[in-house]
C-alpha cells in the first residue's frame, strides 16, 4: 500500500500540475518585496527668438514613491502568507491524492478476494448444473430440480460478472490516480495497515486536528494573508507620498535644482472603502474558517461512531463464519460420502458463501472509515514512507 500510495502521489498528472503554482507564489515574493521603480522625467526646449544670450533650456528629474516603503513590510507579510496557503492546498490535494490511493488499494485487494470466493461458488453451480442435465437424459432427475439449479448457476454467473465490471472499473480509476495507460494491472501486495485509536488517542488527535491538517492550516494562512492585506489598507488611508530631484536650464541660461513632493489626498473615501471591503473579507475568512472546521469535526464523530459500529458487526460475522466454515467442511464430507443430496449441500453452502462475502465487505468497509478518519484527523498518509508530512517550501 505505500508503494501505490508513494505512486500516486509522485505519478499524478493533476498534482504535477498544481505544484507548478508554487513557482507563481515564490515570485509574488519576490515581486512583494521590490520597490516601484523609480520615475524619470526629462525635458528640452530650443529657443527661436529672444533676447540674447540664447542656450538651449532642459529639464530633468527622478521621483520616488515613497508611500511603497511604508507598505513593503505588510506586502511581503501577505505575499509570504499566500504562498503558504498555496503550498498547503497542494500538500493537501497530496493527502487526498494518497489517502483515495489507500481506499483503491483496499478496494482491488477485497474485490480479489470477492472473485475467489465467488468464482468457486460459481464453479460449484456449473458443474451441478452439468450434471444435472446428464442427469434429466437418463430419468435421474426431474425438470423442477433443474430449473432450481439453473437458477441458482445463472445468479451466480450474474453476480461474478458484476463484480467483474466494478473490479474494471476500480483498476481504471487507480490507472488513472497512478497515471498509468488504462488497463494496466499491477501486482498488489501485502495488506493495508491503518491506525486504530483509543478513546484518549482519538481525543488527543481532534484536539490537536487544526494545527495537523493542511486545508485547515491553508484557511489560516489565508486569513494572516488578509490580515495583512488590511494593514496595508489602513496605512494608504495616509496621503501617498512621493519625493524627487529636479534640476533644469532655461533659454536664458539660468539653471536650477530642487526637490519636488507629490502627494495624493484621500478626499473622497476611497481609503475608507478599501478598508471596508478588507475587514470584511477578513470577517468572512474567519467564518469560513469556523465553519469547516465546525464540519470536520462533526464528519470525525461521524466516522469515528461508524467505525466503532462496523468493527462491532464484523467481530459478530467472523464468529458466524467461523462456525459456518467448519459446518460447511462436515456437509462437504457428508455430500462426498453421500450421506446428504445436492440440494441441501448447495443450499448450506450458499449460506457460507453469503457470510464470507459479508465479512470480506465489512473488512474492506472498516478499512476505508479507517482511511478516511486518519485524513480527516490530519495524519500523515504512510507516515514511515518519504511523502511529505508537513508545510514544505
Amino acid at each position: 500500500m505505500t508503494d501505490v500510495v508513494t505512486l500516486a502521489v509522485l505519478n499524478n498528472p493533476r498534482l504535477k500540475a498544481d505544484r507548478l503554482r508554487l513557482g507563481i507564489a515564490h515570485a509574488q515574493l519576490l515581486q512583494a518585496g521590490l520597490l516601484p521603480e523609480p520615475e524619470v522625467q526629462a525635458g528640452f526646449s530650443h529657443p527661436t527668438a529672444g533676447p540674447p544670450p540664447l542656450v538651449n533650456g532642459y529639464s530633468a528629474g527622478l521621483m520616488e514613491d515613497l508611500s511603497a516603503i511604508i507598505t513593503r513590510h505588510d506586502r511581503r507579510a501577505q505575499a509570504r502568507a499566500r504562498g503558504d496557503k498555496v503550498r498547503l492546498d497542494i500538500l493537501w490535494d497530496e493527502w487526498q491524492v494518497a489517502y483515495k490511493a489507500q481506499q483503491l488499494y483496499i478496494r482491488i485487494r477485497a474485490q480479489a478476494r470477492e472473485m475467489r470466493v465467488l468464482g468457486a461458488w460459481r464453479h460449484v453451480c456449473e458443474k451441478t448444473y452439468r450434471s444435472d442435465l446428464v442427469a434429466l437424459k437418463h430419468g435421474e432427475l426431474t425438470t423442477a430440480q433443474l430449473a432450481v439449479d439453473q437458477a441458482r448457476q445463472e445468479q451466480a454467473s450474474a453476480h461474478w460478472w458484476s463484480l467483474k465490471r466494478r473490479q474494471y472499473k476500480t483498476w481504471l480509476a487507480l490507472d488513472a490516480l497512478l497515471g498509468l495507460q488504462p488497463g494496466v494491472e499491477p501486482k498488489l501486495a501485502g495488506k493495508a495497515k491503518l491506525p486504530s485509536w483509543s478513546a484518549a488517542d482519538f481525543h488527543k488527535a481532534l484536539m490537536h486536528m487544526p494545527e495537523r491538517r493542511p486545508d485547515l492550516q491553508a484557511l489560516q494562512a489565508g486569513y494572516r494573508s488578509q490580515e495583512a492585506r488590511v494593514r496595508q489598507a489602513i496605512l494608504q488611508q495616509f496621503p501617498a507620498l512621493s519625493l524627487g530631484i529636479s534640476r533644469g536650464q532655461d533659454t536664458q541660461n539660468v539653471q536650477t535644482i530642487g526637490f519636488a513632493i507629490h502627494l495624493t489626498l484621500p478626499l473622497f473615501g476611497q481609503a475608507h472603502a478599501r478598508i471596508a471591503i478588507a475587514r470584511a473579507t477578513r470577517a468572512y475568512l474567519h467564518k469560513s474558517y469556523q465553519d469547516r472546521l465546525d464540519e470536520a469535526v462533526n464528519q470525525v464523530h461521524e466516522l469515528h461512531g461508524t467505525s466503532a459500529l462496523l468493527r462491532a458487526q464484523l467481530r459478530k460475522e467472523r464468529a458466524r463464519w467461523a462456525s459456518l466454515r467448519t459446518m460447511d467442511r462436515s456437509n462437504r464430507q457428508s455430500f462426498d460420502d453421500g450421506m446428504m443430496d445436492t440440494a441441501d449441500y448447495l443450499d448450506t453452502h450458499a449460506h457460507a458463501v453469503a457470510v464470507h462475502m459479508k465479512v470480506i465487505t465489512l473488512e474492506a468497509q472498516l478499512r476505508r472509515a479507517q482511511s478516511d478518519l486518519a485524513l480527516l484527523l490530519g495524519q500523515a498518509p504512510c507516515p514511515n514512507s518519504t511523502l511529505p508530512s508537513g508545510p514544505t517550501g
